[in-house]
């Protein structure tokens, strides 16, 4: 039988180190938010389940996958958007869940195709993610170990501490590039973004790093 696997997309950050909404910061010809959605939907995925807020509300991509959109109250720790993502998946039936984040605009959906990959080819695996650090998104998991550990989330840890003390079979895969995983969350890191996306061919990006520029002088969020 197929393996029914679920996106799940992190989009209700408070971004207290950038000091403003960094999802809304243009990167490109669209928010800095919206490009791991687009790639999560242009990937293997069955259904995305994309948890955001109301302050950062971002433009839903064209898709034909279903989407089941929950708003969270601007405020709540990353814990709460990752309990209320595994719980919507897991009435749709997941077998897996593949958590991706708004603030990493350099995933690629083949990227997140190798993680669905892997997790096919090893049945005894219980997550697979990228590295050999603490595991962190992307990542993919499997429903019954994500059920198994949503009652241990609190405040602002994600699954990543937990899944390294669960001691569970796992496959780690290899990165091309780091940046491919790029957090962003500072002024310095939107900075980093801009360029990098300048470097890999991008246009329209002016707007982009004259705010860049601007939030690294004014030391917002450092």
């Amino acid at each position: 039988m197929e393996m029914k696997v679920v996106g799940v997309y992190l989009a209700a950050g408070r971004s207290t180190r950038m000091g403003c909404d960094k999802l809304s910061l243009p990167l490109g010809d669209a928010p800095l938010g919206e490009w791991g959605l687009r790639s999560l939907l242009q990937s293997e995925v069955n259904e995305v389940v994309w948890v955001h807020t109301q302050r950062a509300p971002l433009t839903l991509p064209f898709s034909l996958k279903p989407v089941h959109v929950r708003t969270m109250p601007v405020g709540l720790p990353l814990s709460a958007s990752v309990r209320c993502g595994v719980e919507v998946a897991r009435d749709l039936g997941a077998d897996a869940l593949l958590f991706a984040l708004a603030d990493q605009p350099f995933v690629t959906s083949d990227l997140l195709d190798d993680l669905v990959h892997a997790l096919s080819r090893h049945a005894e695996a219980a997550y697979v993610s990228f590295g050999h650090g603490p595991p962190m998104p992307p990542l993919i998991v499997r429903t019954e170990l994500v059920w198994e550990l949503r009652a241990e989330l609190a405040g602002d840890r994600g699954l990543g501490p937990l899944l390294a003390q669960s001691h569970v079979s796992n496959v780690r895969r290899a990165l091309s590039d780091d940046y491919l995983i790029f957090d962003v969350d500072t002024p310095a890191d939107y900075a980093r973004a801009t360029s990098l996306w300048m470097s890999l061919g991008g246009d329209g990006r002016d707007k982009a790093t004259c705010m860049a520029a601007d939030l690294v002088r004014r030391g917002v969020g450092m």
